[in-house]
C-alpha cells in the first residue's frame, strides 16, 4: 500500500462515523459512475464498429453487382439480345461471332423464339436463340446472387427495370427460352419488378 493511501486511512480514522459513511458512499458512487461511463463507452464503440461493418458489407455488395453488370456488358451475345429488346420495329444488322451479318427485326425474334431450339436451324434463328439464351443465363445468375445475399436487388434495379418491362410485355415469347434452358430463377427475377413497381426491394 502506498504511503499516501496509508496516510489517507489514518486521517480518515480520525473522522466522525457519519463523515466516514459519507466518504464510503462517495467512493462507491464514483466507482459505480466510472463503471457506467466505461460501459457507455464500450456500447458506443461497438455501435460504431457495427455501423462500419454494415457499411463495408453494403459497399462490397454494390461492388459485386457492378462487376456482374460489367460482365454482361462485356458479353456481345447478351448485349445483342438487349439491343434486340431495345430496337422494337424495323430490322437492324448484327454481326454474330461465327462471322457474317444478319438483319433481325422484332418479328424475326418472335418467330425464332416461337420455335423449339432444335428447329431453330437457320443462321438468323440460331443467332436470336443464342443471344437470348445468354441474356437469360445472366438474369438467372443475378437472381441467384440476390437470394444468396451476394448482392442487393436495388443495385441492379435501375439497370434492368426497362428491359424487365420489355420482356414482361412479351413474356410468352421469351418463356420458351427460359423453360427450355431451365433458367428457373429468371421468372422470379422478373417478378421482382412487377411486384415492386415503385422501387426496389432486397
Amino acid at each position: 500500500m502506498s504511503p499516501f493511501a496509508v496516510a489517507g486511512m489514518q486521517e480518515a480514522q480520525g473522522l466522525p462515523p457519519l463523515v466516514m459513511d459519507w466518504f464510503e458512499v462517495i467512493s462507491k458512487s464514483v466507482a459505480i459512475l466510472g463503471g457506467i461511463l466505461l460501459a457507455i463507452k464500450a456500447i458506443i464503440e461497438l455501435s460504431a464498429s457495427t455501423a462500419q461493418r454494415t457499411q463495408d458489407l453494403r459497399w462490397k455488395k454494390a461492388n459485386v453487382a457492378r462487376e456482374l453488370i460489367k460482365e454482361i456488358h462485356a458479353d456481345k451475345r447478351a448485349m445483342d439480345a438487349i439491343e434486340m429488346l431495345d430496337w422494337g420495329s424495323g430490322r437492324h444488322e448484327y454481326s454474330p461471332e461465327e462471322g457474317g451479318d444478319v438483319r433481325v427485326g422484332e418479328e424475326d425474334v418472335v418467330r425464332a423464339l416461337g420455335k423449339g431450339r432444335p428447329q431453330a436451324v437457320s443462321k438468323k434463328d440460331e443467332f436470336v436463340w443464342e443471344s437470348f439464351d445468354w441474356l437469360f443465363y445472366y438474369l438467372d445468375r443475378l437472381e441467384h446472387s440476390i437470394r444468396t445475399g451476394l448482392i442487393d436487388f436495388e443495385d441492379v434495379h435501375d439497370v434492368f427495370r426497362h428491359y424487365a418491362d420489355l420482356i414482361q410485355a412479351r413474356r410468352q415469347t421469351y418463356d420458351r427460352v427460359i423453360t427450355t434452358q431451365d433458367y428457373r430463377l429468371v421468372a422470379p427475377f422478373l417478378d421482382r419488378f412487377r411486384s415492386q413497381p415503385e422501387g426496389p426491394r432486397s
